[in-house]
């Protein structure tokens, strides 16, 4: 992919079309890209995944961590939203893309993986509230061919593979003027394989980066995609790319964990969360999926309640967090 894209100008745009869309109609309103959630949950997941990323900004530049109350329900998620959302816009403009911030991507802990991430989930999570309201808008061809990109180079290569692949080959080949958009992807037992380059598939997809975005991330699109060969090689795309089974308002609520002002969180066993914070598996995890890339999960940790943050942690408790990653990835870490 040959397009240079300005992430944090994008996010900010995509989340001003997402505001847009949750404040033209009622929270309640289904959203019918993502069938089991209300505009309300969709609101509560992509605030809470906005005040998340704005932390992890904060650790790495040492800025001050701003307080995030947990979503209210009704009518008034959207003005928390307002509230919320842009914390995350002043952490990126704030922060060099170069810093050093933790991220669950092994080859890329930069404060730009943040800033790409954003600029990504905001674009498909617009997409989902303009579907709410009838209003649907491609999403721009440069950030589409990015975050097709992203998904085959980053995302999908974080889940844990099915098995089930057996070597069958996707080829993708975006149709816009001016955006180099091609890609070869093999799905293997035990990996998903990418090639930036043309070649035969047993299926191919032809169409705009908008739509084959879409088409990618299990949504439906604004305009046609052509398709030549084995459909079923889609269907085994989307076990590969999958989401955690699981009622997405269930989770889309569940409390956000945040730093007490006397105590942090600790625990004795690695899956890492953020820098200084929180490790933790090993529980009789309830784990689903929150969308795209975070999931939720229910762990016991030890809580220190010791002002200075030091000593012996003086109590076990359970909490209940979003963690920012990819659900099978977190799943098989916990276990």
């Amino acid at each position: 992919m040959s397009v240079t894209v300005d992430h944090i100008a994008a996010a900010q745009r995509e989340l001003d079309a997402l505001g847009a869309a949750v404040a033209a109609g009622p929270v309640d309103a289904t959203v019918p890209t993502c069938p089991d959630w209300s505009v309300a949950d969709l609101v509560a997941h992509v605030g809470l995944f906005c005040a998340f990323w704005a932390h992890v900004l904060c650790e790495g530049t040492g800025r001050p961590k701003p307080v995030v109350p947990d979503p209210p329900s009704g009518d008034a998620v959207a003005a928390w939203f307002a509230e919320v959302a842009p914390l995350l816009m002043a952490e990126l403009r704030a922060t060099p893309p170069g810093t050093d911030v933790w991220t669950w991507y092994p080859g890329d802990h930069t404060a730009a993986f943040v800033a790409r991430r954003a600029a990504n989930e905001l674009a498909v999570h617009r997409y989902d509230a303009q579907s709410a309201r009838g209003t649907c808008e491609p999403i721009d061809a440069p950030l589409a061919a990015d975050g097709i990109d992203e998904l085959f180079g980053r995302l999908v290569l974080a889940r844990a593979r099915t098995g089930k692949a057996t070597g069958q080959t996707l080829h993708v080949h975006g149709t816009d003027d001016g955006v180099t958009a091609e890609w070869l992807v093999t799905l293997q037992p035990d990996a998903v394989e990418v090639r930036n380059e043309h070649g035969k598939g047993d299926l191919a997809l032809r169409g705009t980066a908008s739509d084959l975005e879409l088409l990618l991330y299990n949504r439906p699109t604004l305009g046609a995609v052509e398709r030549f060969g084995d459909s079923s090689v889609l269907d085994a795309w989307h076990d590969e790319f999958h989401l955690l089974s699981g009622r997405a308002s269930s989770v889309a609520r569940r409390p956000w964990y945040r730093y007490a002002p006397r105590g942090r969180v600790s625990c004795a066993v690695p899956v890492r969360w953020s820098p200084r914070s929180f490790v933790a598996r090993n529980s009789t995890s309830t784990i689903c999926s929150s969308s795209v890339s975070d999931v939720a999960v229910t762990v016991p940790v030890k809580v220190n309640t010791d002002p200075g943050n030091t000593g012996t942690p003086r109590r076990i408790a359970r909490r209940r967090i979003i963690v920012s990653g990819p659900a099978q990835s977190v799943r098989n870490r916990l276990q």
